[in-house]
C-alpha cells in the first residue's frame, strides 16, 4: 500500500465513527424542529448549547430536553454533571427542578476547577454504563481552538461509543465537531402565566439544516410547543430582526 492510500484508509478509520447514522432520536414533537434535525435530537452523540449564563436560560432549556430524553429510561439513571464551582451562576435549587419535571434525585455533580481534567471526567461518565445523559460546562476551552476541537471530537466518540448523549455549555463557542448547536435565549411568553419558554436557534445540525422559533415547556406532559408570538427576556440581547422591527415602527 503506498503512502497516500494508507493515509486515505487511517482518515477514514478516524472519521467512521462520526459518519455513523444516530442509534435513535429524541422527537421534539415540533414539526418544523424535528425536520430541521432529521427526525429529532440524535441519541449517544454530543451536542453545543450556548447563550448567557446568568438568566437560566441554558440551565431550564437542558432540563427541559432531559425531561423528555430521560422520559422511558430507568428512574435511576443519573444525569453527571461537569463544571466547576466558579462557573456556576447560581445554585440548583432542587424543588425548582422538580416543578420542571426533573427529579433532583437524579443528578450528580462533579466539581472541578481544570478544564482538561472536566472534560476528561465527562468522557470517563459517558463510557460508564447505565448513565441517562452528560452535561459538561466547559466554555472556556473555547478560546483555545486546538484544544476545543480536539476536545469536541473526543466527547463525541466517547458519546457514540457508550451510547450516551452529551451536553456542553458555554457563553459563545464554535460547533464545528458537534452533532448539534443551539444558541438559547429566556423568552416571556405573553399570557402563559408560569411557563417556561426560550428563543431558540438551531445554528448547526449534522445532516440537518438551521431553525429558529419561540419554545414553552409543559413539565407534566413532558412536551414542547411551537409559539409563534413571545416577547424577549429583559436580558436576552435581541437579534438583527428584532433591532430592526423596533427601529421600522
Amino acid at each position: 500500500m503506498d503512502r497516500k492510500a494508507a493515509f486515505n484508509a487511517l482518515k477514514k478509520q478516524i472519521l467512521l465513527p462520526f459518519d455513523q447514522p444516530a442509534a435513535g432520536r429524541m422527537a421534539f414533537a415540533v414539526d418544523r424542529l424535528d425536520q430541521a434535525l432529521g427526525g429529532g435530537l440524535a441519541k449517544g452523540r454530543a451536542h453545543l448549547v450556548t447563550g448567557s449564563l446568568l438568566d437560566g436560560a441554558v440551565a431550564g432549556f437542558l432540563l427541559a430536553v432531559l425531561g423528555r430524553l430521560l422520559a422511558g429510561a430507568s428512574p435511576q439513571a443519573p444525569v453527571v454533571c461537569c463544571g466547576s464551582p466558579r462557573g456556576l451562576a447560581g445554585q440548583l435549587y432542587g424543588p425548582g427542578l422538580a416543578q420542571l419535571g426533573f427529579d433532583p434525585a437524579r443528578l450528580v455533580l462533579v466539581c472541578e476547577s481544570h478544564p482538561l481534567r472536566g472534560m476528561a471526567a465527562a468522557e470517563e461518565a459517558l463510557a460508564c454504563p447505565g448513565v441517562g445523559a452528560v452535561i459538561a460546562d466547559y466554555g472556556m476551552l473555547a478560546s483555545r481552538p486546538d484544544m476545543w476541537q480536539k476536545a469536541a471530537r473526543r466527547l463525541q466518540l466517547a458519546a457514540e461509543q457508550g451510547g450516551t448523549t452529551a451536553f456542553v455549555t458555554a457563553v459563545s463557542a464554535p460547533a464545528a465537531g458537534f452533532e448539534t448547536g443551539w444558541q438559547l435565549a429566556a423568552a416571556r411568553l405573553d399570557g402563559s402565566g408560569w411557563q417556561p419558554g426560550w428563543s431558540v436557534a438551531l445554528q448547526h445540525s449534522r445532516g440537518g439544516r438551521p431553525w429558529s422559533g419561540l419554545l414553552s415547556w409543559q413539565p407534566h406532559s413532558h412536551r414542547f410547543t411551537d409559539i409563534k408570538q413571545a416577547s424577549p427576556h429583559p436580558l436576552a440581547k435581541p437579534g438583527r430582526k428584532a433591532r430592526a422591527d423596533r427601529q421600522a415602527a
